[in-house]
């Protein structure tokens, strides 16, 4: 009679008769099953979904109005989730990690006035998964980022979006922005 290790890893009891071939080639079988499934793990977690659209495009931003950040080419997209013009698609379920960078430039005068940049989740636990303010300069740029681990329990598709609201009385221009999501886990299992 034999016995499993919680791996599932064979070995004789102390009151088994001997057989030391057939029992070796058992563990040695088992240890190979183990061992493949560990390594298809890994390789699974190098190819979650991952992706990182840019936009070196000018996109004006009115003040006051809350406007959509577009984005003209992905860098790096190993799951097809850049959904022209303005999102990220995500129909894996996970937890994610979704960062956005935004560069407004200068107008050249004036006070400092307000932004807020946040990120937008079109089917999440929480549609608005960060809201980030600061205060900007009329007579430098304002680099913003910001960033936020997303669920997305992988019901229907969820499209992840950053938006930017300004206060300046200006019309700005945003020069740079990129916005990233990478799955990072599964809540069961890490896959």
């Amino acid at each position: 009679m034999t016995a499993n290790t919680s791996r599932g890893y064979t070995y004789p009891l102390y009151t088994d008769p001997m057989q030391p071939a057939p029992q070796i080639q058992d563990l040695a079988t088992d240890i190979d099953t183990d061992v493949t499934a560990l390594e298809n793990r890994l390789a699974a977690a190098r190819q979650r979904p991952s992706a990182r659209i840019i936009s070196n495009t000018n996109q004006n931003i009115t003040t006051g109005v809350a406007a959509l950040l577009t984005f003209t080419s992905s860098d790096y997209d190993n799951d097809s989730m850049f959904l022209p013009p303005n999102s990220l698609r995500l129909t894996d379920s996970g937890v994610y990690l979704v960062t956005g960078r935004l560069t407004l430039n200068a107008f050249g005068a004036g006070a400092n006035f307000g932004i807020t940049v946040a990120l937008l989740s079109s089917a999440g636990f929480i549609p608005t998964m960060s809201r980030m303010s600061m205060r900007g300069s009329g007579t430098q740029p304002s680099w913003i980022s910001i960033s936020s681990l997303h669920y997305h329990s992988g019901v229907g598709n969820d499209d992840i979006t950053m938006q930017v609201l300004q206060q300046s009385g200006n019309t700005l221009v945003a020069s740079f922005r990129n916005l990233c999501a990478t799955k990072i886990s599964n809540l069961i299992g890490g896959a």
